[in-house]
């Protein structure tokens, strides 16, 4: 637990009337003494006091902003686990509001199953997505097929003996 914050006492309670600042007077052969009053004790206190109570009140604040970073970063967590559980994105979440009814059939087909599987072990599908998906998947498959026809040589080397005789044909 922190130190409870320490206030200084006021300049007219720490020396009288004025602030007395330490005075060094020359001794000769180039050395200084200080000279002491009776306020320096209390000046030293009050200094360390006013430290004490800057240090404290950096790691309040210091605290605080962590705090209040730790609870954005859960906020903004429990959001995208709300997102995540509809399967929604951010801007579908902003345009629906938080408030709307959501059904998951509306958004999924499915259940598709490959063989021996029950409907709990199926995948479901977005309609949209998936057209989206097979589509940049066709692209892929094309340039991969252009490189196997433009390059032979490299698909003899990678295992495909069969490239060179394609390519000569």
């Amino acid at each position: 637990m922190p130190p409870p914050p320490v206030t200084p006492p006021p300049l007219s309670a720490r020396s009288g009337a004025a602030v007395t600042v330490p005075v060094f007077t020359p001794l000769g052969h180039g050395k200084w003494h200080q000279a002491s009053s009776h306020n320096d004790d209390s000046a030293h206190a009050a200094a360390i006091a006013a430290g004490a109570q800057l240090r404290h009140q950096a790691l309040v604040d210091g605290f605080a902003r962590a705090q209040a970073a730790e609870d954005k970063r859960r906020a903004t967590f429990r959001h995208a686990m709300a997102r995540n559980a509809v399967g929604a994105d951010a801007v579908e979440m902003s345009r629906r509001g938080r408030d709307s009814p959501f059904l998951f059939q509306q958004r999924y087909e499915g259940p598709f199953l490959q063989r021996g599987q029950v409907p709990e072990e199926g995948f479901y599908l977005i309609p949209v997505r998936a057209l989206q998906q097979s589509a940049h998947d066709a692209v892929q498959r094309q340039k991969i097929h252009q490189y196997r026809e433009e390059h032979p040589m490299t698909m003899f080397l990678a295992g495909d003996h069969g490239a060179i005789i394609r390519a000569f044909s």
